[in-house]
């Protein structure tokens, strides 16, 4: 039996083969393996029976298998092919409502809900996990692009409040160990300041 890797998946393939031969997961095995072929209908056919066979797991798995999905979805760039929607909402969302209800200071639930709080508290409570650090990194940032993607028309947001995010959230990227995420983020960082400023500026001229 395999031990997940904490790592990410380079694809549908690898990720198989680091399931394939753990019973917990044989249906969601099933569902990569035909999804990597090709039959996505035919893999959709898997979903219930792995969402009905975890039910009758006991809380430990359910929370390993869990959090091993979590870091799979993280895993895809785009898209929710690993991941699909019903996993989320009937397995996922709930396990990490129960988890962080009983276990309020673990970093691990806080850090896969997709909230910006739950993030930022996952990072408190471990400031060492750069995964976490990039995610909230990424929020905050997904945030400020929708506050700037009409410019020069308008803004969609509040100037001052997102100059703020963006000076916290480049303190976190140059606490990013990989120097290439961290250069990527801080080049995003730079280019949405460098708008903002610019727009803030021309209001300024029409004002004066």
């Amino acid at each position: 039996m395999h031990y997940w890797r904490q790592d990410s998946f380079d694809g549908l393939e690898s990720l198989f083969s680091e399931i394939k031969d753990d019973p917990r997961l044989s249906y969601y095995a099933n569902y990569i393996d035909l999804l990597n072929k090709g039959l996505r209908r035919e893999a959709l056919k898997n979903i219930e029976d792995f969402l009905s066979l975890a039910r009758a797991w006991d809380v430990k798995d359910q929370r390993k298998v869990v959090s091993f999905l979590c870091r799979v979805s993280d895993s895809e760039p785009i898209g929710h092919r690993y991941v699909p929607f019903p996993i989320w909402k009937r397995l996922i969302k709930p396990i990490l409502a129960d988890w962080i209800a009983e276990i309020p200071k673990d970093p691990e639930p806080l850090r896969w809900t997709g909230e910006l709080d739950d993030l930022r508290t996952s990072l408190r409570l471990d400031p060492t996990c750069d995964r976490t650090r990039y995610r909230w990194i990424q929020g905050v940032l997904r945030g400020v692009q929708y506050a700037t993607h009409e410019l020069p028309t308008g803004y969609l947001g509040n100037i001052e409040e997102d100059l703020t995010a963006l000076r916290d959230i480049e303190t976190e990227a140059r606490k990013i160990a990989d120097p290439e995420k961290q250069a990527v983020l801080i080049e995003i960082i730079n280019e949405e300041r460098a708008l903002i400023e610019d727009y803030q500026a021309g209001q300024d001229d029409m004002n004066s």
